[in-house]
């Protein structure tokens, strides 16, 4: 294995267990990504080893590592075996929390919540709306973008492409069939893989097509912003966004 690739592999590990560590359940794209860099070094057995050790040890020790302190209060091995259990358990739980029930759901991440935010003042003619959903725009882009991605990985058998795309789906996916409420900011580790493949999408299109999707995204980005801040803004300036994109 040359030094190179070792790196691009601790770095990997490394990201697999700060993941995991702060959702357990980012397991399942970082496992999807580990079968498939070893798929690609099935043919060397030291190479798929060597890669399995760093995917599997590094990630493994650092997960560990950031429970030091709970094991310092006195708990041992037994007891955090049982909480891994039941970090399990609770997300195939089906519950719900009233407040916060409108924003279930990954397939409104990319569709739009029926409901997602709230008048915070009224003032002079101006409203102050907070919206808690990201920018549909970039959403609605990204599942081209993700099939596309799939799609020239697959046929021009593209590694990276199909390692990007299948990184997305695995973890979207989950999110869809949790039986758990899954909130939106879940999705945030699914945007840096969506903006790499919506690059790519981009890099595609012809120039003219290109300039225009990137002109949508920056200008819906601005738009928006004042709802996200949240700013003051003229109520007929976004009113039609109410009951059909947001509402608030």
């Amino acid at each position: 294995m040359r030094d190179g690739e070792r790196r691009w592999l601790v770095a990997l590990g490394l990201a697999f267990g700060l993941g995991v560590a702060l959702r357990w359940y980012l397991v399942i794209p970082f496992i999807v990504a580990g079968l498939m860099v070893v798929w690609a070094r099935r043919e060397d057995e030291g190479i798929a080893l060597s890669t399995v050790s760093l995917l599997l040890a590094l990630p493994v020790a650092i997960y560990l590592a950031t429970y030091l302190p709970w094991f310092g209060r006195g708990y041992g091995i037994a007891e955090w075996w049982a909480l891994q259990v039941d970090a399990v358990r609770i997300q195939g739980t089906a519950f719900a929390l009233p407040d916060f029930e409108p924003l279930r759901g990954a397939w409104r991440w990319v569709f739009g919540h029926p409901k997602v935010g709230y008048v915070v003042a009224r003032s002079g003619g101006m409203v102050t709306a907070h919206v808690t959903q990201s920018n549909p725009v970039v959403w609605w882009c990204f599942t081209p973008a993700v099939l596309f991605g799939l799609y020239q990985g697959w046929r021009m058998r593209n590694r990276s492409l199909l390692l990007l795309g299948a990184t997305f789906a695995s973890y979207f996916l989950f999110c869809v069939l949790s039986p758990r409420p899954v909130y939106l900011y879940a999705a945030l580790p699914l945007v840096p893989v969506g903006a790499i493949l919506l690059a790519y999408l981009l890099s595609r299109l012809p120039a003219r097509g290109a300039r225009v999707a990137l002109a949508l995204l920056l200008t819906s980005a601005v738009y928006l912003y004042p709802l996200t801040a949240p700013l003051p803004v003229v109520p007929a300036a976004y009113g039609w966004l109410k009951g059909s994109v947001y509402q608030w």
